[in-house]
């Protein structure tokens, strides 16, 4: 397995995954900002995903979305369904995988204008579930705004590593296109359990992922050098991976990560799961295009530029 060595990375001998500090690059000069760059593009470069520490995220924040995650998804099943996610291609609502009638996984999609304005961002059920609990919909507001901070911070880091201006990612995503996503993994039978993936290989389809996950564990990621990884919780340290739209503008140098979540084999087995993340996506008129400067000499692009808008409406479109 390709493993980062200790003295480079910021990891350890049995979690190879970098651990970048942060604090240097909010607090710091350009020098400063460019050593936490450097650490970054190389955790890009040869695992594609890092953990981040003293960010704008608070161990109040998280927890207040994992007490939301853990109230919403033990609802009755009827209520829940009732948030059902419509197939016109929006994505906000709830969505339920199946396997021989047991549900194997299920998720809410919410945006920050579910939680402030329900009634002016979707006009059916789901914003009327939101209008009548405004109390969880603020403390999840503060905790939403906390992390579009946080993943503005890594933007602003990634520009600085592929040699673009500091704000060339922030700008594309100055509409705040994003979406949190909750998950939830119920207890499976033990028979059932040894055949699934709690949820399948994959990679993210927008800008990055920041994800949180509980003390469960599961979540797996392949390496640039094609080896799989577990990706140990850490309290309060989210993990950050890379999207498909970093191919797009990396010409593939810092291609978006595989990742899937299996059942773990420990005492935690048998126990449900719960996580959560946002999922940022430049705005909707934005070029997804190739930076300048992660192309060598005479090299082309490999993918034509293409608007936001196109590039999810032709993933939705393969969807169907």
């Amino acid at each position: 397995m390709n493993l980062l060595a200790n003295e480079r990375s910021g990891s350890n001998v049995s979690n190879p995954i970098p651990i970048i500090d942060f604090q240097p690059f909010i607090m710091g000069n350009l020098q400063t900002q460019k050593a936490v760059a450097i650490k970054l593009e190389r955790a890009m470069r040869e695992v594609g995903c890092f953990y981040l520490t003293n960010t704008a995220v608070s161990l109040k924040q998280v927890a207040q979305v994992f007490t939301f995650c853990q109230y919403f998804f033990a609802l009755p099943q009827e209520e829940k369904e009732q948030l059902l996610m419509p197939p016109d291609g929006s994505y906000h609502g709830y969505i339920v995988k199946r396997q021989e009638e047991t549900i194997i996984n299920e998720k809410l999609s919410i945006t920050l204008g579910l939680l402030q304005n329900p009634v002016e961002e979707v006009r059916d059920r789901r914003s009327q579930w939101f209008e009548e609990h405004p109390e969880l919909c603020e403390p999840l507001s503060r905790a939403y705004q906390s992390f579009q901070k946080t993943v503005e911070i890594v933007f602003r880091a990634m520009a600085i590593a592929l040699d673009a201006p500091q704000d060339y990612f922030t700008k594309l995503h100055g509409q705040q296109n994003d979406s949190m996503l909750l998950h939830h993994y119920p207890v499976l039978h033990p028979t059932l359990a040894s055949n699934v993936l709690r949820n399948k290989e994959h990679i993210d389809y927008g800008s990055l992922s920041l994800l949180f996950q509980d003390e469960i564990g599961g979540l797996e990621v392949c390496t640039q050098a094609g080896d799989w990884i577990a990706v140990p919780p850490i309290e309060n340290t989210p993990i950050t991976i890379l999207g498909n739209i970093m191919s797009r503008w990396t010409n593939d140098k810092y291609p978006g990560t595989k990742h899937r979540v299996s059942m773990p084999t420990t005492q935690h087995a048998m126990k449900e799961r719960y996580s959560f993340g946002l999922f940022p996506a430049p705005d909707d008129r934005a070029a997804i295009a190739c930076l300048e400067t992660c192309l060598a000499p005479n090299e082309k692009p490999k993918y034509l530029p293409i608007s936001t808008h196109d590039y999810y409406e032709r993933g939705f479109q393969a969807k169907l």
